[in-house]
């Protein structure tokens, strides 16, 4: 059975790769760019540019920082948020040319969402909120032996929505990963959630997609709270846009050096420690720097912090384009670029990651 599947999987590789092969070579494509990782499917794509003599690129679109085979990247460049995942990219496995840090991808929204989250926050004010927090939710599954299980979400919201309910200073924003399935995983909490959003300070974001910026519930708010450590994308986002940010591990995920943000400061383990972190801020929100605090951290999450990180990896790609439209060979263009944004952004941002 073992030899039957490897055969099964190199025989899709092969197909993949003269499926791509022919594509890039018909089309005279001679730059591919992804931000999908999270299977093999770049790999084969990555070997027919090899092939022709053009060059992959996979840019980092999720946090992560627990090593995994799972995560490995084949590709001579990744557009990464900082130098921090070198060392985690080499215990991947990946094979990188070039690991370039461009900064967060989604920094350019901050700004354009601003004025959107206003509008929200002053809604929820006018109805009695003097504290807003923000919370993003994990996703849930009805299969709880593997994952979060919809009884832990009902958990979650029953303890904010209650809260809202105990406490008419309080506001709160929920933004869930997907939010099309919510109201039917909320099911057992239905006249909790009704009664919360008779109160006029509670709002949901949904949507048919799962396509909502954390951003933007980040900035609705005073306070934002992720609900996991360990797939902690949404409170990397929210605390890159400048709001007190809070990780709750009920997991007691020890891996993520988001740990070294201070246990009952930003990372909690229980609700009682988080409540009493959030009552605390809501009696000094302008004063209070320690809850929620990543400033620690943040220069080793994105070191530009300025919401140009796509330009930055638009400017690059274009660069590799330039170059070979000037007939130059894929050393060539590669080391042109590198050179160019090392000049421009810092070389200190370019590390060579290849494993042999």
């Amino acid at each position: 059975m073992e030899s039957k599947e490897l055969r099964l999987q190199v025989n899709k590789y092969n197909y993949l790769k003269n499926y791509w092969y022919q594509f890039f070579d018909q089309s005279n494509s001679k730059v591919h760019v992804t931000q999908y990782r999270w299977d093999n499917s770049h790999i084969p794509k990555a070997d027919a540019m090899y092939e022709l003599g053009g060059i992959s690129s996979v840019w980092q679109m999720s946090y992560y920082d627990t090593p995994s085979p799972f995560l490995s990247v084949a590709a001579d460049i990744l557009f990464s948020f900082s130098p921090l995942t070198v060392k985690q990219e080499r215990l991947n496995g990946s094979r990188i040319q070039y690991q370039v840090s461009v900064g967060y991808p989604g920094d350019y929204r901050f700004s354009l969402l601003a004025p959107m989250a206003e509008k929200i926050k002053s809604k929820l004010r006018s109805n009695g909120a003097k504290t807003i927090i923000a919370f993003f939710d994990e996703n849930s599954s009805t299969d709880e032996r593997w994952t979060i299980g919809n009884s832990l979400v009902c958990e979650e919201y029953s303890f904010y929505l209650n809260k809202l309910l105990e406490n008419p200073w309080l506001g709160v924003v929920f933004k869930p990963k997907k939010p099309h399935t919510l109201r039917k995983r909320l099911k057992p909490i239905d006249n909790l959630v009704e009664e919360a959003l008779e109160t006029g300070r509670c709002h949901f974001f949904m949507a048919e997609s799962s396509g909502i910026p954390p951003a933007i519930a980040a900035l609705s708010a005073d306070l934002a709270i992720h609900g996991t450590i360990w797939a902690a994308t949404a409170g990397v986002e929210s605390a890159l846009c400048g709001v007190p940010t809070l990780l709750m591990d009920q997991d007691n995920w020890h891996y993520s050096h988001l740990n070294a943000l201070g246990k009952n400061e930003v990372v909690f383990h229980n609700w009682d420690d988080l409540w009493c972190a959030i009552s605390d801020f809501s009696k000094n929100k302008e004063g209070n720097q320690r809850i929620g605090n990543w400033d620690a951290l943040l220069v080793q999450l994105d070191p530009f912090r300025d919401g140009r990180a796509m330009e930055r990896i638009g400017n690059f790609l274009n660069w590799l384009i330039d170059g070979f439209e000037q007939g130059l060979g894929k050393d060539d263009v590669l080391c042109g670029a590198v050179d160019r944004y090392g000049k421009q952004w810092g070389h200190d941002n370019i590390v060579q990651v290849k494993n042999q």
